[in-house]
């Protein structure tokens, strides 16, 4: 009884210290870039009366992210954007090969699965679209050679920590090395046909049953005003970058890539960004022209432009482990002028630390990496931009913001 009164003590001591630790600390935030709007833009100070739609597209990167990975995320934002009506019947949709389509059932190679929701507001002249694209199943079949150092016989023979980094390694290492094999061209189809549904399809078409070929679909002026923008996680930073500068080097702009977005600005949100880690023994762009040839209004190739102004928002912590700040030097020598690009660096805490009985301070490496979708600093800098990361809330002081020119 006095060895477990003296345990059950114990316990509550670290306890109450790290919980009071948790309650006291406020996390960090610093903010390096020009000003920038988020996803409220789209119809914050417009006529009140006109129909207006944006369409986001979520990318995931290496683990294991079935479908309905970003559903917190999805209602977190359209909340933030006063969109209190979703539709009962989300959209769900297996996506096979670009040459057929969208065909629940049938016989092309599986692309992984797209999840559409859409919110609205009261009036119903405010729409959100969200494409949450899950490509786990893609990789499945390569991460199915480790199987075996996940089975009993292997993980009986670790200690417990040692097992949960091990399948830490198994679920998230394997993945950049998938990609940048074979494998790494079905999923940049996946987000091809993906990207292209987002940019081309009405809400009516997107019906499992129905069939739907991008590749030979030509852009329809939807009637009323639609913006398109991007979120990403981990390595799903390198893949849509990957996707769009292979459009832009084909010169192509109808897969998935209308000429409509040459007067856009697409934003891409890239939480836990690993553009320069995957960029490593890779050449850069084949583009040799700057930028201003190509994004100034009389610029001598604007109309070879693939969009009007690409803004890159990275947003890290900076206890992740496996995110990175992307210097304004590697967007320069290494993201397609033709891309017309822009950089925003937010470096915020989404996973607090926790004080080690005042030893030392350890942020939990896996909730630094994962925490980002429902962080709610995060979510203020998508959905209103500069102002949402200058605003203190819970658990968060404002950001400091550092203004960079060129």
């Amino acid at each position: 009884m006095a060895t477990q009164g003296c345990s059950s003590i114990a316990k509550g001591v670290t306890e109450a210290v790290l919980e009071q630790d948790q309650n006291s600390y406020k996390r960090q935030c610093h903010v390096y870039g020009a000003p920038f709007d988020g996803l409220n833009q789209n119809w914050s100070n417009q006529n009140p009366y006109e129909n207006r739609e944006l369409r986001l597209l979520v990318i995931h990167g290496a683990g294991d992210y079935p479908s309905g990975y970003a559903d917190a995320m999805s209602f977190a934002l359209a909340q933030r954007m006063g969109l209190t009506r979703v539709d009962a019947r989300p959209r769900k949709l297996e996506l096979n090969r670009i040459d057929t389509g969208v065909n629940n059932g049938g016989s092309g190679r599986s692309l992984g699965q797209l999840n559409v929701s859409r919110f609205r507001n009261a009036q119903d002249n405010r729409q959100l679209l969200v494409f949450e694209l899950s490509w786990t199943d893609i990789a499945a079949a390569d991460k199915a050679e480790l199987a075996f150092d996940e089975s009993t016989a292997m993980t009986s023979q670790r200690v417990s920590v040692n097992r949960q980094l091990k399948e830490m390694v198994n679920m998230h290492a394997s993945d950049p090395m998938i990609y940048m094999g074979p494998t790494g061209d079905q999923i940049r189809e996946s987000v091809e046909t993906a990207t292209c549904l987002m940019t081309q399809s009405s809400w009516q078409q997107l019906q499992p049953e129905g069939v739907f070929d991008c590749q030979n679909y030509h852009q329809k002026t939807f009637s009323h005003e639609v913006n398109y923008a991007v979120i990403t996680h981990s390595m799903g930073s390198r893949i849509i970058i990957d996707v769009i500068q292979g459009a832009a080097e084909r010169g192509e702009s109808g897969q998935g890539f209308n000429p409509a977005f040459k007067d856009k600005v697409l934003n891409i949100y890239m939480l836990s960004n690993q553009l320069q880690l995957f960029q490593l023994g890779r050449p850069a762009p084949e583009a040799t022209m700057n930028d201003s040839e190509y994004c100034l209004a009389k610029g001598t190739h604007a109309d070879n432009r693939l969009v009007k102004q690409t803004r890159l928002v990275s947003i890290t912590d900076p206890n992740d482990l496996f995110s990175y700040t992307v210097p304004q030097s590697f967007v320069d020598d290494y993201i397609d002028p033709r891309l017309c690009p822009s950089l925003v660096n937010v470096v915020t805490e989404v996973a607090a630390p926790i004080n080690l009985l005042g030893l030392a301070r350890v942020a939990e490496p896996m909730a630094a990496h994962k925490s980002y979708f429902t962080d709610t600093k995060v979510l203020d800098v998508i959905v209103f931009g500069l102002n949402g990361a200058l605003t203190s809330d819970d658990g968060h002081e404002a950001c400091q913001w550092h203004d960079v020119v060129n």
